[in-house]
């Protein structure tokens, strides 16, 4: 499920929101974005202090070792 998402947003490009956004954390050194987005189009077009309140689609988490991952096949994930 995720992989196929996965491959979908690595096709996108960010857009002129994106750019505007990162022209500003270039401008203004305390800029911190603040997302839900979890895409990482915001980092693409150059955005810097992006805060993902839900992380990222391409990095998998494993809370039994509270551990961060790269992602891999959904069918091979699995916290040991």
């Amino acid at each position: 499920m995720y992989d196929w998402r996965r491959q979908r947003i690595a096709a996108c490009r960010p857009n002129r929101a994106h750019e505007v956004l990162a022209a500003w954390s270039a401008r203004y050194t305390d800029f911190t974005l603040i997302t839900q987005n979890v895409d990482g189009l915001h980092e693409r077009a150059g955005t810097h202090n992006v805060l993902r309140m839900h992380g990222s689609i391409w990095e998998v988490g494993c809370w039994t070792r509270v551990r961060a991952l790269r992602p891999v096949a959904d069918e091979t994930v699995r916290c040991r």
